[in-house]
């Protein structure tokens, strides 16, 4: 697998402790911390991570290093089936969060999904047209997905427990905004592979 960084450096993370600016905020917020928790504060992180390949761009975690309860969003995520591809190729989804898998054209389909790496099935359930197959993913993990009808037909899914995971753009650059401050492991995820490194808490501008 090629990044477009040495180990890994991400360009570079900035932990400003306040929101400024236009932000892409987490899909479901996280609760208020606990009473006597250090502190409330909140960082904006950004950087650079590797560039898409083959029209999969990179996705970007950071996971908080003391454990946490993070309550699934209620409104499911949606991957469709139109124009022969799975849309979109790329979801992240939170663990215990309900996707539907909607087949919205004329022809038959089906979607099988399994476990990225080992090849463990997960399920594989035909889509017939105007209909739909709803499943919940309770374990994260990375998650390949294809059409055994028609195998030019590939998609990935990203299950992830915590809420500070975004798709990175076409250059690799990310912005997760509203993350309390404190310590977190980064991890990059793409085509299935997943690298990772731990990031202290820091209120200054630094180089991962």
């Amino acid at each position: 697998m090629r990044f477009a960084w040495n180990a890994l450096a991400v360009g570079a993370l900035l932990f400003v402790g306040c929101r400024g600016g236009e932000q892409t905020a987490p899909e479901s917020p996280p609760p208020p911390p606990a009473a006597g928790s250090p502190t409330s504060a909140t960082s904006t992180v950004t950087g650079r991570g590797p560039r898409a390949e083959d029209g999969f761009p990179a996705i970007i975690a950071l996971d908080p290093k003391q454990p946490r309860d993070f309550p699934p969003p209620t409104e499911p995520k949606i991957m469709d089936q139109q124009g022969l591809a799975f849309v979109p190729r790329l979801l992240v989804v939170r663990q215990g969060q309900a996707v539907v898998f909607r087949n919205s054209e004329d022809v038959l389909h089906n979607v099988r999904v399994g476990e990225a790496g080992t090849g463990q099935p997960l399920f594989n359930v035909a889509t017939i047209p105007g209909n739909s197959y709803t499943y919940t993913f309770d374990r994260p993990g990375f998650y390949s997905v294809g059409c055994d009808v028609h195998d030019v037909m590939h998609a990935d899914i990203l299950v992830t427990s915590t809420p500070y995971a975004v798709v990175a753009g076409e250059d690799g650059a990310f912005t997760i905004a509203d993350v309390p401050q404190g310590s977190y492991t980064l991890t990059i995820y793409q085509s299935g592979k997943r690298v990772e490194q731990p990031l202290a808490e820091r209120s200054r501008r630094r180089q991962v």
